[in-house]
């Protein structure tokens, strides 16, 4: 009987319902990063039955396991904040520590984005520019990673091996180089945390990193998934493969260790022949390596991948846009944002202008521009003649940021200019005679020639044989022409494997896309579909403004909406005229996202006075007739044709009517100077030049220069300067002025009596 009870107790012991710990899934470890304002997963295993509290930063919530174990809850939206502790209770408790909420990111692709920072033995193709200074130099304790292992597999699994490291001197040389160094500019201007999950495997195919569910989906890639099929069958029909190849890897070991020691080249290792430990295989990576991750909280996803693609640049473009969707799919997220990198330079250049695989398939990259919340950088100009691993990470990783920044954060102002978020992006081009005039977005502060003379340019006629352009700048566009071709039909940029005669950027310092006009354009920023209508307030500081408590209008007056019935955005950015928001390509933004049935608020003119020839040229010629001055830019020597204040309201006016939406034009908010006890109407014409140009385009006009002067007016001078512009600034509101000004925005809006508007404004702010 005895030996019974001690067989039993040993039993009891190893008995897998006997009072487990509770297991978090592979992301959850001391020091994680979440998402910050979004629902918070957290899942593992315990117990069949067994009840689950899951706590965090005063929050709780409750699960209970499944008859499998399995467990799942929900955390609310938590804003950025930390350290804090995650605890999990159940039969017993699991505490992880040091949990940061902030932004994450999920970084995946091939080798270049598998490339760490410091060289190391499990990856010695690395090891960045100036690797020495950057881990010295790394000390961000908020910034952290998770690295998942190398794992590759048949079906979908459930756990992956990985823990999230403080991003440290010590540590840093191990983290992927692009993520490191796009999370490190997103702490940096964003002032959160940064986690970053890296999941990547060199020269790892895009097919391999999608689902099959998703694969199956496409009739496109059915070969695919039957040549994988094939290849699984026939290795089944080989039971000595991996003997044998287990017996090849341990001659290889003896080799390698015998080249270390000699300094020799370590032979290459023999290939696996098992299908499934072939990365370029369909969904082995996703089962190994993206399943484990899902549904862990992220923003998006980074993405450097492409060179095991090559091949076969027709059917990347649905398998990037398919990779994507799956993503969004599986992680449940409408706006899972996803940025790519267009690939490097890399083989030979060419003398003259050829064709080439790199730039087709560079080509078929940036068609993941047609799906929304969607980002593209290119790194063509990083790129090493003999070396498809380029060591200049920080740039990639710089423009995967400004790209996240602009497109995904919407961050609009950095050292008080728009945040540029891509370079030069060719839109179409008109013939000049014996010239083409190529015209760009995100011009981005000007066009520039970096390096020398506009290189990279070539044209053909009617034959398609591409000579040399001479190319020049004139303000915001190209012009392009070659003596041997009198007439050109098609130009293209960068159009090689390796254009090392590419200087083309703009003045972000961001290099333009590769383009070709005989091909298929570059698609135009998408949005993501909107069932209802929206509002767009386009403007100055007096519209936006968010610094040392002072407010513009725009951020207020959208409390004045209905927003069951319609959407509002606030465009404005403080220091623009309505020549510079033009030229810094912010009204492009606004125009590409409009749709019939918009309405689009517009007050400018408190910057259009002053000197043309800066950088920062804000200055439009008075009046409103058709009168142009030719300048150049004193800092970047660019050429520009400046236009009068009504010429940019009338390209504001028609291109919101070409895109089916209302213009309104509003006058300037008057600024805080009194004169024989009257508050100051606008000190210059631009109040009422906006009111003329109204009136001749036939738009609906608000005439804020007078309605809130009339106000104030009403207030007193007392009121007027200590309650509502505070003690030194006479053009920016306090935040009691700001209301003030957009209940009269709101008001004036409704009294125009727009079908289909009056009813979408308020007559009450509604209860707070």
């Amino acid at each position: 009987m005895k030996r019974i009870s001690c067989l039993a107790i040993l039993l009891g012991l190893v008995s897998p319902w006997a009072e487990a710990v509770p297991k978090l899934a592979a992301p959850f470890t001391d020091h994680a990063v979440l998402q910050r304002d979004q629902s918070l997963p957290v899942w593992g295993t315990a117990d069949p039955g067994e009840a689950i509290e899951v706590s965090l930063a005063g929050k709780q919530v409750k699960a209970t396991a499944d008859a499998k174990g399995a467990w799942m809850a929900k955390l609310p939206p938590l804003p950025a904040g930390g350290p804090f502790e995650l605890k999990v209770a159940g039969k017993q408790t699991i505490v992880l520590k040091d949990v940061l909420i902030g932004e994450v990111w999920l970084c995946s692709g091939q080798s270049n984005m598998d490339f760490t920072v410091a060289k190391t033995e499990k990856r010695s193709f690395a090891g960045t520019r100036d690797a020495e200074t950057e881990i010295a130099e790394a000390k961000f304790p908020q910034i952290r990673m998770f690295t998942t292992e190398w794992n590759k597999a048949a079906e979908p699994q459930k756990a992956v091996q990985g823990e999230w490291k403080v991003c440290s001197p010590e540590t840093v040389g191990d983290f992927s180089a692009v993520a490191y160094f796009f999370g490190r500019k997103l702490h940096q201007d964003l002032k959160v945390p940064v986690g970053l999950v890296t999941s990547a495997y060199g020269a790892s195919s895009c097919e391999a990193w999608i689902s099959r569910e998703a694969l199956l989906s496409n009739p496109a890639f059915e070969k695919l998934l039957e040549d994988f099929a094939k290849k699984r069958e026939d290795f089944a029909k080989k039971p000595n493969a991996m003997a044998d190849y287990e017996a090849a890897m341990a001659k290889w070991r003896v080799s390698a260790e015998a080249a270390k020691a000699s300094g020799g080249k370590v032979p290459r290792a023999p290939a696996n022949p098992d299908p499934v430990q072939d990365q370029h295989n369909p969904t082995v990576m996703f089962n190994g390596m993206i399943a484990p991750l899902i549904p862990y909280a992220v923003k998006g996803a980074i993405w450097y991948q492409g060179e095991s693609n090559t091949g076969n640049a027709a059917l990347y473009k649905p398998q990037q846009q398919t990779l994507v969707n799956d993503w969004r799919i599986r992680w449940q997220q409408e706006h899972f944002a996803f940025h790519a990198v267009l690939l490097a330079g890399y083989n030979s250049p060419k003398p003259e202008p050829s064709e080439s695989r790199l730039a087709s398939f560079r080509e078929a990259q940036c068609s993941l521009l047609e799906l929304p919340e969607t980002g593209i950088v290119s790194a063509v100009d990083l790129g090493e003649e003999k070396d498809i691993h380029p060591r200049n990470k920080q740039d990639v990783g710089l423009r995967l940021a400004l790209s996240a920044l602009g497109e995904t954060y919407h961050q609009r102002i950095q050292y008080d200019r728009p945040l540029p978020s891509s370079g030069p992006v060719f839109e179409d081009a008109t013939p000049e005679g014996s010239a083409l005039r190529l015209r760009f977005r995100h011009v981005d502060g000007g066009l520039v020639s970096k390096g020398g003379p506009l290189r990279g340019f070539a044209v053909a006629g009617a034959d398609g044989k591409f000579v040399w352009a001479d190319a020049r700048i004139e303000g915001d566009s190209v012009v392009v022409s070659s003596p041997t071709v009198p007439q050109p039909k098609a130009v293209r940029y960068a159009w090689a494997d390796f254009p090392n005669n590419a200087t083309f950027y703009n003045a972000a310092n961001l290099p333009a896309l590769p383009f070709r006009s005989d091909g298929p354009v570059i698609p135009a920023p998408t949005f993501p579909k909107r069932d209802k209508n929206a509002v767009f307030f386009v403007g100055d500081s007096t519209v936006k403004n968010g610094g040392k408590g002072l407010l513009g209008w725009g951020d207020p007056v959208m409390a004045w909406f209905d927003h069951s019935k319609v959407e509002t955005y606030n465009r404005a950015l403080g220091g623009r005229s309505s020549r510079s928001y033009i030229r810094e390509g912010l009204w492009q933004n606004v125009r590409d996202e409009l749709r019939p049935g918009d309405l689009v608020l517009i007050q400018m003119g408190h910057n259009d006075g002053g000197p043309y020839d800066k950088e920062r040229a804000r200055a439009s010629i008075d009046g409103i007739g058709e009168e142009t001055k030719d300048i150049v830019i004193a800092e970047t020597q660019n050429p520009e044709t400046v236009r009068s204040y009504g010429w940019y309201l009338r390209q504001y006016i028609r291109e919101t009517k070409a895109a089916g939406a209302t213009p309104v034009i509003c006058s300037l908010v008057p600024r805080n100077i009194w004169k024989d006890g009257k508050i100051q109407r606008s000190p210059n014409d631009y109040a009422g030049w906006a009111k003329q140009v109204a009136a001749a385009e036939g738009v609906h006009f608000i005439d804020l220069n007078s309605l809130i002067g009339d106000e104030y007016d009403k207030l007193g001078e007392a009121r007027v300067s200590a309650e509502l512009f505070g003690p030194t600034d006479h053009t920016h509101t306090l935040q009691p002025g700001a209301e003030l000004n957009a209940a009269i925005v709101a008001k004036g809006l409704k009294g125009l009596k727009i079908p289909g508007w009056s009813e979408f404004v308020l007559d009450t702010l509604p209860t707070r």
